[in-house]
């Protein structure tokens, strides 16, 4: 990845003497991983009982968003905060790795183009994107959604549409459109992976944060100086 090459260069993903090591990692990608790290160790270090209460009010379920209306103010706000907390409530120790190393992988090229404000902000609008589509297409599903795989799909995707032709020398490569090869290699891949591990529903939260790197850097590079 990006922060791991090593070589001589110029451009904003170049220090030193042309070379690129783990502390070059913008500080926010390291705050994102702690987050995510500190809460699940925070349940785990929770009685059963507990842990397993956590897990269900903070999961994503769309049918408790589906009958937001009908809640009481406070049960509703919590309904709609969990479009965000899901991601930091994961399933297990894998999934927790698998999201962290990503994450670490491909977050510095993002954190770094946008700006820490831009890198969390991009984080959540996967996580939104991924639930969304997991209510419009099951509705009335009480299955609980856990885990970053909308949040970091889009953080994924989004690199590996800044990183191409003139990356390593330019201020600012263009963007490669959602049509460019590797781009659907990409999401094409990851979902079928995932279909095939995993299945279901499973697939949903990672096509959502996928649109979302599709549709949400170009307003990004718009509100760019």
């Amino acid at each position: 990845m990006a922060f791991l090459q090593s070589g001589d260069g110029e451009g904003p993903y170049y220090h030193g003497q042309g070379r690129q090591v783990i502390a070059d990692v913008p500080p926010v990608v390291f705050c994102l991983i702690g987050a995510l790290a500190a809460a699940h160790i925070a349940r785990m270090l929770m009685p059963v009982a507990m842990a397993e209460a956590a897990l269900k009010a903070w999961s994503f379920v769309p049918a408790h968003v589906a009958s937001v209306a009908g809640l009481a103010w406070p049960a509703a706000a919590k309904a709609l905060a969990t479009f965000l907390t899901y991601v930091f409530v994961q399933t297990s120790w894998s999934n927790l790795g698998i999201d962290c190393l990503l994450v670490l992988a491909f977050g510095p090229v993002v954190a770094r183009r946008y700006g820490w404000a831009g890198f969390l902000l991009l984080f959540a609008l996967g996580a939104v994107s991924g639930a969304a589509l997991y209510l419009a297409v099951a509705p009335h599903s009480a299955l609980l959604l856990a885990g970053g795989d909308g949040a970091v799909g889009c953080i994924a995707l989004s690199a590996i549409r800044m990183i191409g032709p003139g990356f390593e020398t330019s201020e600012r490569p263009p963007l490669a459109p959602f049509y460019a090869g590797r781009v659907l290699f990409f999401a094409i891949a990851w979902m079928a992976a995932v279909a095939a591990l995993v299945g279901g529903l499973a697939v949903l939260p990672i096509a959502g944060g996928i649109l979302a790197a599709m549709v949400f850097p170009p307003l990004f590079e718009r509100a760019r100086p």
